[in-house]
């Protein structure tokens, strides 16, 4: 069957959309989408039932379809709020309303699809499962995001940049995009319930990570240790159209009778167009349980052996080098770092000494161990975000993140952190600057960090595209990272940004959802979010901002006001870095009625370094500091600051007109 509508044409049995006659490029469960919609556009579709068709019944969120909504919307150049093609009917689902035109072939067929353009795989075995569903998750990034690792407010309907209608052309330019495999690697099981067993499993499967996603050419999303983000599918095949990747490794552990030893079995999955998903046994091999330097150097040559056996079956052309930083040549290093990094997804302000210590003992042993440098550096990091501790963590952090790039130069969340310390201190323009010398590939945590430093600046639509090419690289590297997209919500962007906030029971990721529920006028679904942020962790900042916002939807400006000037008091005595933190500040107190208290802030932010004049100049929450002169002169210093930027690193100098 061939469906046409305005310029598109989508052939279901060719499993092709053409617009134009040129190629449209969809994700597989996004075109699955479009063809259940065009089909059935006589009605309103409910979620539940696109769960079930779409989706097969498999347990996934209300965000894995907002996403693919969103996907399909960018695909069709539709919008949300004036739909040509897919409307939002609230409260019940989504409906196709183009006007459509059915046939059954084609006068002037379109050209032939490209190869990444044909027809899904059939489903093979059952997916492996990853790790028992109650075991905390141990990535590394996102257990820091929970603890507020970065952080910004959202605005609706955000004053765009002065002559704001800008494309990707506007941007700095961007190396050219090199063919990418993207691989899935699936943490490896055991068969039994074992500690031992439980660390090779999650030690061989991180150093594979770090190994394999240091590959140019190769991307490797940060594997999903349990405990988070739920398996979107049921099988390999459809796990791998969800992710777009085209192949994917896992394995398993099994006992070796009463040895201290567990025999490894690794298989590849790969998508081949005609015959579907093909299994390849990459091999058995048998590891100790990392006991001493022996141990651990035959442990780490088993590592490489893996890697080099996927990078030949995948038929990359890479060369290993040695000394990368991701391999610890200490045990007693290793496992330090390992116990440090399990407890960081649930590191308070009280706590951060222990893990810093384990961490410290870690470098001690192994002073080029990159890994426990990264580590380290989050760990510093975290007391600034979520604690409001002074500036001194912050430097901590960044010297920590210099280490790990000296030792692994190639390290792309190392320099993700020392963007992020480097714009939190002011320090605005060497942040860009070390991003744009920078010998890291160009990767999706990169374009994250570009994003956070143009962000700061104000430049939101250049922001806006490094985010949305991030997202085309790696649709989890929010979750992956710990980040939340602000440049989203400061955009108005609600629903997107919903969509691809990590789903972490955090005060971060809290107050964050009922923020934006408060900015979409949804009170109660605000407060149900905001009320249990303040029992995680009373004294983590964003549980803090929460319970002011809390008090505010109950009408209570007084209380929301004084739990504010707490908090700055506290950050001032301290001489706490963070420009973002202090807007933030200024948006709550502005909203309970202290407007010099919140001029204040924002005069104090500028000079922190979040100098982003849209933000301040049409924020929601700053709306009766309208008419207020020393507002006005705060939005013209954060121009002033942000045209100097401008200026002196030549990021988005065609969207700033001449004085």
């Amino acid at each position: 069957m061939i469906y046409r509508f305005a310029e598109f044409e989508i052939d279901r049995a060719a499993y092709r959309l053409t617009r134009q006659g040129e190629a449209v490029r969809l994700e597989p469960r996004v075109f699955d989408l479009l063809v259940y919609l065009l089909e059935h556009r006589s009605r309103v579709i409910a979620k539940d039932e696109l769960f079930a068709e779409v989706w097969q019944g498999q347990a996934v969120t209300d965000s894995v379809l907002t996403r693919a909504v969103y996907e399909l919307r960018s695909a069709l150049g539709d919008d949300s709020k004036q739909p040509r093609y897919l409307a939002t009917v609230h409260g019940r689902g989504y409906r196709f309303v183009g006007e459509v035109r059915e046939g059954v072939g084609d006068a002037n067929p379109s050209p032939t699809p490209e190869a990444d353009e044909t027809p899904p795989p059939a489903r093979p075995e059952a997916l492996p499962s990853s790790r028992p569903s109650g075991r905390p998750r141990w990535t590394l990034w996102a257990g820091i995001g929970a603890l507020s690792l970065l952080v910004g407010l959202a605005a609706a309907q955000l004053l765009r940049d002065p002559g704001t209608a800008t494309s990707r052309a506007d941007s700095a330019p961007e190396p050219e995009r090199d063919r990418t495999t993207r691989l899935a690697l699936l943490p490896f099981t055991t068969t039994t319930d074992d500690a031992n067993r439980d660390l090779l499993s999650l030690s061989m499967t991180d150093l594979l990570w770090a190994r394999l996603s240091a590959q140019p050419g190769l991307h490797v999303p940060m594997p999903d240790y349990g405990g988070g983000r739920e398996l979107s599918s049921e099988s390999i095949a459809a796990y791998l159209r969800d992710l777009g990747a085209e192949a994917a490794v896992t394995g398993r552990l099994a006992p070796i009778g009463a040895e201290p030893r567990a025999r490894l079995t690794v298989e590849l999955y790969r998508v081949d167009p005609q015959r579907g998903v093909q299994t390849l046994t990459l091999g058995g091999y048998d590891l100790p349980h990392l006991e001493d330097d022996a141990d651990l150097a035959f442990f780490t040559r088993v590592r490489e052996a893996i890697a080099a056996n996927v990078i030949e079956q995948l038929g990359g052309a890479f060369s290993f080098t040695t000394g990368d930083g991701s391999s610890p040549s200490d045990p007693e290093a290793f496992r330090l770092y390992l116990e440090a990094r399990s407890r960081l997804l649930d590191l308070t302000c009280g706590d951060r000494e222990w893990v810093v210590n384990l961490l410290d003992r870690s470098i001690e042993r192994d002073p080029n161990f990159g890994l426990a440098w990264l580590a380290l550096g989050f760990a510093h990091y975290s007391q600034l975000w979520s604690c409001g501790r002074e500036a001194e963590f912050a430097l901590q952090a960044l010297a920590a993140a210099e280490r790990a790039l000296e030792v692994s130069p190639e390290m792309s969340h190392a320099l993700f952190l020392q963007t992020c310390v480097l714009t939190d201190l002011g320090r605005t323009e060497e942040a860009w600057q070390r991003l744009q010398g920078s010998s890291v590939r160009r990767s999706p945590q990169t374009l994250v960090a570009r994003a956070y430093v143009l962000r700061h600046a104000g430049l939101l639509d250049l922001a806006a595209n490094h985010v949305r090419d991030a997202l085309e690289l790696d649709p989890l590297v929010f979750e992956e990272l710990g980040e939340v997209p602000l440049t989203l919500l400061y955009r108005g962007e609600y629903d997107t940004f919903l969509a691809y906030l990590p789903g972490l029971d955090s005060p971060y990721n809290l107050f964050y959802r009922g923020l934006t529920e408060r900015l979409r006028n949804r009170p109660q679904v605000a407060r149900e979010l905001l009320e249990p942020a303040f029992r995680l962790n009373p004294n983590d900042l964003f549980a803090r901002y929460s319970s002011s916002l809390l008090a505010l939807l109950e009408g209570d400006r007084d209380a929301a006001g004084d739990i504010v000037r707490q908090v700055v008091h506290q950050r001032r005595t301290l001489a706490a870095a963070g420009g973002e933190l202090t807007f933030k500040e200024a948006q709550l107190l502005a909203a309970a009625g202290d407007q010099r208290g919140a001029v204040e802030q924002l005069e104090l932010a500028v000079d922190q370094g979040f100098f982003c004049s849209p933000c301040m100049a049409s924020d929601p929450l700053l709306t009766n500091l309208t008419g207020n002169d020393a507002f006005r002169l705060a939005v013209q210093r954060a121009e002033e600051r942000r045209a100097r930027f401008v200026e002196a690193t030549g990021a988005g100098s065609s969207l700033i007109p001449a004085p």
